[in-house]
């Protein structure tokens, strides 16, 4: 018999990753809709992101460009692999990596006195501090399909026991 506490992570597993998934395939559609001006005039797009990626001053400008496709491409395939239902740990795992990854580079922002947000969100993005604090939200969240067996049809017997 299982404890009602990993009864209720079983329960909201599935719902939780869902909601992630969900979550990245919006934020990299909100990279489409960005819009940013730049002294070569108006950009939209993954190339607003582009710009503010090379505003930052992390990445060299050259790269920039690589790096937010780079970025949306990522945000696509986690989104994609969390509403998959297959390798739940693995995509837990590979979305707390790139959030941490995402995470340094805020960080580092963060101490270079940069104050412009990371155009995680598109237009919708506030702070690096929230940036960081959504990061760290978000890798919570992927806890319990860490913890999570592979699928939640591998959890129907016990959800029984507890039911029963």
């Amino acid at each position: 018999m299982i404890s009602r506490a990993k009864y209720l992570i079983i329960r909201c597993e599935p719902v939780l990753r869902m909601l992630l998934g969900v979550f990245f395939l919006v934020v990299a559609a909100l990279k489409f809709t960005q819009t940013t001006t730049t002294q070569h005039g108006f950009e939209v797009g993954v190339h607003a992101f582009a710009s503010v990626i090379e505003r930052g001053g992390v990445i060299p400008a050259n790269l920039a460009l690589f790096t937010a496709i780079t970025v949306l491409v990522v945000e696509v395939v986690i989104g994609l692999g969390l509403l998959s239902h297959r390798a739940v740990k693995t995509w837990a795992a590979t979305t707390i990596v790139f959030l941490f990854l995402m995470t340094a580079y805020l960080l580092f922002l963060q101490l270079r006195g940069k104050t412009e947000a990371c155009g995680c969100l598109g237009q919708w993005d506030t702070s690096i501090p929230i940036s960081i604090l959504r990061n760290a939200l978000l890798s919570i969240a992927c806890m319990p399909s860490l913890m999570a067996k592979s699928t939640a049809v591998e959890h129907a017997p016990e959800a029984l026991e507890v039911a029963g």
